[in-house]
């Protein structure tokens, strides 16, 4: 999603996992509004989109946040 400009990092405390957060890109939002997500009612929701989250099964980073 990074690589495709869906999304942009806002906040990158990747020393704290848990305060990391991305942003989605107008770009992003049309790419996820096919897919039928409303992103305008995850940002009424006023948690952050997605956060930077270690996968300990895989070892590798993911994105956590809003459904």
């Amino acid at each position: 999603m990074l690589s495709h400009g869906f999304i942009e990092p806002i906040d990158t405390s990747y020393d704290d996992p848990a305060r990391s957060a991305y942003e989605v890109t107008d770009k992003g939002e049309g790419q996820l509004g096919v897919l039928g997500i409303d992103v305008g009612a995850l940002r009424a929701t006023r948690r952050r989109f997605a956060g930077h989250c270690l996968d300990w099964t895989e070892r590798r980073p993911h994105l956590n946040g809003g459904r």
